[in-house]
């Protein structure tokens, strides 16, 4: 066993919940151009992070998996806290710049368009407080690149 969770409401982005209190929630919602098979595979295999710059240990996503997600030099601890046909969600463990959960799905909806959607509730810990407008900032980019890449299919 890995380190612990640092959030304390997996599964929240599984749900239009309300973030709690101090969480700030972001979502977005991208119009594909490929197959709802073809999307929720590259979903699956980490392929959204992979594409948009991050490295991801390798291993199945599955309820419990730990996994190490990197950017450079910052280290971001995760466990998938919950999968779906549509996706999957993870929360963030002790070590990560953030405490929170970040989902991934892929939505057909009955007009047979197909949506990647990503949705984050988090806020910075420990010593990312204080860096706190640039994590935002980043987590703007990412989430805009991660659309990019999933449209890009």
């Amino acid at each position: 066993m890995g380190p612990r969770p640092n959030f304390a409401h997996a599964g929240i982005t599984r749900t239009s919940a309300a973030p709690p209190p101090g969480f700030r929630l972001v979502e977005r919602r991208t119009l594909l151009r490929v197959d709802a098979a073809t999307a929720r595979t590259v979903v699956m295999t980490w392929g959204v992070k992979t594409r948009a710059g991050f490295r991801v240990t390798e291993g199945e996503v599955a309820p419990g998996a730990e996994f190490t997600v990197r950017l450079g030099p910052v280290r971001e601890p995760v466990r998938v806290a919950w999968v779906t046909e549509e996706g999957f969600g993870y929360e963030t463990l002790e070590g990560h710049p953030l405490s929170g959960e970040e989902a991934f799905l892929v939505e057909a909806s009955s007009d047979g368009r197909v949506w990647f959607v990503n949705r984050s509730v988090s806020r910075p810990v420990g010593g990312w407080r204080a860096v706190a407008p640039l994590l935002r900032l980043a987590q703007s980019f990412f989430v805009r690149r991660y659309g990019a890449v999933m449209r890009a299919l």
